[in-house]
């Protein structure tokens, strides 16, 4: 579920809602920047620590950081599936430090590690070509139009 679709099942007031909106905005502006966290979010939301925690708990459920985390890791799983880009270079790119902390968080969060789901996504890739493919040539062979 995404998280503008959790910020609406839970009551919060519009000034809340505001500061949630500002929060995201701010996470998704910088969260390729490693030194974004929760200290550096709230000093550039210019609310306290511990009014971040609240906002976030209250609004989504979840802590602020792992907000951030979500959107970081949003963004790999794109990144993984729509290039080629080896996988040191996508840490890099969606805020992490290391490779070992891209690959603990994400298979803490996805389930399976980095490689893993790239290979997965090209089996699909591949899958999806290969169907597309018999199925042009079984609607040539019957002289239908395919799709």
């Amino acid at each position: 579920m995404g998280i503008g679709r959790k910020l609406a099942r839970h009551r919060v007031s519009s000034m809340g809602e505001n500061m949630i909106e500002r929060i995201m905005e701010i996470i998704r502006t910088r969260f390729s920047d490693y030194r974004l966290t929760v200290d550096e979010l709230a000093t550039e939301a210019k609310i306290s620590v511990s009014h971040l925690r609240e906002l976030t708990c209250d609004a989504l459920g979840r802590p602020p950081q792992w907000l951030i985390e979500t959107v970081r890791l949003e963004e790999a799983l794109k990144m993984i599936a729509e290039t080629n880009g080896n996988l040191y270079a996508i840490c890099k790119n969606v805020g992490y430090a290391s490779q070992k902390a891209f690959r603990k968080a994400f298979r803490k969060r996805i389930g399976i590690t980095p490689s893993i789901y790239r290979e997965q996504v090209a089996c699909a890739k591949l899958r999806e070509i290969v169907i597309d493919k018999y199925m042009e040539v079984l609607h040539a062979k019957t002289g239908e139009k395919f799709r």
